[in-house]
């Protein structure tokens, strides 16, 4: 698996990956066609296996430090999209997804 930023041209496996992941819960009906632009600077990651986008987080960083969105004091942000292909899901996907974004 790669931990990669996320690329323009990534944008059908994203949302496929999106949708995909969200088809069996309470946000079913929450498909996206495009995906989003953020106000603030963001952190965009993919994990991929064999060309395959199988995991995404987006996360908009705060533009001022502010204490909602980070316990530690500082800087922080929300993360606005983290989902994982149903088929790779329980592989700690999702976990390395959110340790890695601390790191960009």
């Amino acid at each position: 698996m790669i931990i990669r930023k996320y690329e323009n041209s990534d944008e059908t496996g994203w949302l496929y990956c999106r949708v995909l992941a969200f088809i069996n819960t309470l946000y079913f009906d929450n498909v996206l066609n495009r995906k989003e632009k953020y106000k603030n600077d963001s952190i965009e990651l993919v994990a991929e296996i064999n060309g395959e986008i199988v995991g995404l987080i987006d996360v908009e960083l705060d533009s001022d430090e502010v204490k909602v969105t980070s316990s530690e004091g500082g800087f922080g942000g929300m993360i606005w999209h983290i989902a994982v292909h149903p088929k790779f899901q329980g592989k700690g996907i999702g976990s390395s997804l959110l340790k890695k974004w601390r790191t960009f």
